[in-house]
């Protein structure tokens, strides 16, 4: 999960082999609402909801630990 949130806000152009993914935005282009990765960092907390696998059962388990 973590290497999906560092290749998700991260600016290189490099694919971590750890996350598996042939291409950044693979993941995020097959949705209803197809959107690209982020280049920055998250603004607010509910964006890490943006990241392929975090939902929100996950969200609900990790964000009490969490700050932006």
């Amino acid at each position: 999960m973590a290497y999906l949130i560092k290749d998700f806000i991260g600016r290189n152009k490099r694919v971590s082999p750890q996350t598996g993914l042939s291409d950044f935005n693979e993941k995020y282009q097959d949705g209803k609402f197809p959107y690209k990765k982020r280049d920055y960092p998250f603004d607010f907390l509910d964006q890490l909801k943006l990241v392929y696998l975090w939902d929100h059962e996950v969200h609900a388990v990790f964000s009490p630990y969490l700050t932006v």
